[in-house]
């Protein structure tokens, strides 16, 4: 069966959502019996998965076991290594990086949040991350300076606050494109001018001269 996945690598993402995206591509090749979903997933495991559900059920027959115990293993075995303080570590020391879009930024920001079980605080935790976070110096000390905001109000302050710098940066390339198309037009007029005035001295000398 062709697949669309590619395997899953410990550390790149949580094993909950490889499977995530692995049921997609069950759904999308018709895979519904556990024992398909079984076969699949293990002819196509890197040799590391394979060799750690070797040592997660050591001396078992692995045909006989089904997808959900091999997957639950699994996700028990590589979830649990970046569970709890480390995801709440790794969530407050996100910042922004230089090159990093605001909309990239809140949306990886509010991703590794789903991973700390803040509970109600998730949304605080959030707001206060994008706030400490952000790139932008001059709107991070607005806000510490303003009370009461909600989540949804900083988003829409860090997103209009790009976009307004960048339609300034667009403007401001449109105006010094202006000048450097514009620069040989003033050098020709000024030319232009300076050779009539030329001229006009000349005329105006030839006839004081025959009035003489």
């Amino acid at each position: 069966m062709p697949f669309s996945i590619e395997p899953f690598i410990p550390g790149a993402v949580s094993f909950l959502q490889f499977l995530e995206q692995l049921e997609w591509v069950f759904e999308h090749h018709k895979v519904t019996s556990d024992e398909d979903k079984r076969t699949s997933f293990m002819a196509t495991c890197n040799r590391e998965v394979y060799s750690e559900i070797k040592r997660l059920f050591p001396g078992k027959d692995l045909k006989k076991l089904t997808f959900k115990e091999i997957t639950e293993a699994l996700q028990k075995r590589y979830d649990k290594s970046v569970a709890g303080f480390i995801q709440r570590f790794n969530f407050y020391n996100r910042v922004q990086g230089s090159n990093e879009s605001a909309e990239d930024f809140i949306l990886d920001v509010k991703q590794q949040a789903e991973l700390c079980d803040f509970g109600d605080f998730k949304n605080t935790a959030i707001r206060d991350k994008l706030i400490c976070g952000m790139a932008d110096s001059v709107l991070q000390e607005s806000l510490f300076d303003e009370e009461d905001l909600s989540l949804s109000r900083v988003e829409k302050l860090i997103l209009n606050r790009e976009a307004n710098n960048a339609r300034k940066k667009i403007i401001a390339g449109d105006r010094r494109a202006s000048v450097i198309i514009m620069a040989p037009w003033v050098r020709m007029i000024k030319n232009n001018i300076l050779q009539l005035h030329s001229a006009a001295q000349l005329l105006v000398g030839g006839q004081f001269s025959q009035m003489r």
